[in-house]
């Protein structure tokens, strides 16, 4: 992503998804899960990307179990503005 280049290049900062302590680019490190099963989609469609304070190992830990996408059932799209247990079409 270009942006996240330029963020790396001045120097920018950004919260550990773990802990949510502000590092710099360089005191993280990224743990990605594929998520697609979970939501019966073909493997690579849903990913998560959680950022973890490189040197902690509590947060390289829970980065590898942390869930920044709670699984949960997809609403059909005509279901969204429908309140529940709603009878009326």
């Amino acid at each position: 992503m270009e942006t996240a280049g330029w963020w790396k290049k001045v120097g920018g900062r950004v919260r550990c998804s773990c802990c949510g302590r502000t590092r710099f680019w360089t005191d993280l490190g990224t743990f990605t899960t594929d998520l697609s099963s979970d939501f019966d989609l073909a493997d690579g469609t849903l990913t998560q990307t959680v950022l973890y304070c490189r040197h902690d190992s509590e947060c390289r830990g829970t980065s590898q179990t942390l869930r920044l996408i709670p699984s949960a059932p997809v609403v059909a799209p005509g279901d969204l503005c429908r309140e529940p247990n709603s009878d009326a079409d």
